[in-house]
């Protein structure tokens, strides 16, 4: 990569949250809904796979596992409420 080059990755509430909507995805799809770059973005889905958030199916194919469900609602609770027209945030 060039100087300047920057890659595009999604974050894990974004994969949990796609994944959670849907079956399965493939990394083309996700890449697609989320607008991440396919290399680091199905690298992220392994780091996911490995902590067990989500499972591979025929090789770049995800879905969300029961446990990434949990992590999911986790995620959404714990973000911090954004007040609108709060000059503080």
């Amino acid at each position: 990569m060039g100087e300047g080059t920057t890659t595009n990755v999604p974050s894990e509430k974004a994969i949990l949250s796609a994944l959670d909507a849907v079956s399965s995805m493939h990394v083309a799809e996700l890449c697609y809904a989320l607008g991440g770059d396919p290399g680091p973005l199905d690298h992220q889905c392994d780091h996911l796979e490995r902590a067990g958030f989500v499972r591979a199916r025929d090789g770049e194919t995800y879905s969300i596992t029961s446990k990434g469900e949990q992590r999911l609602r986790v995620l959404l609770r714990d973000r911090e409420p954004v007040r609108v027209g709060d000059p503080g945030r």
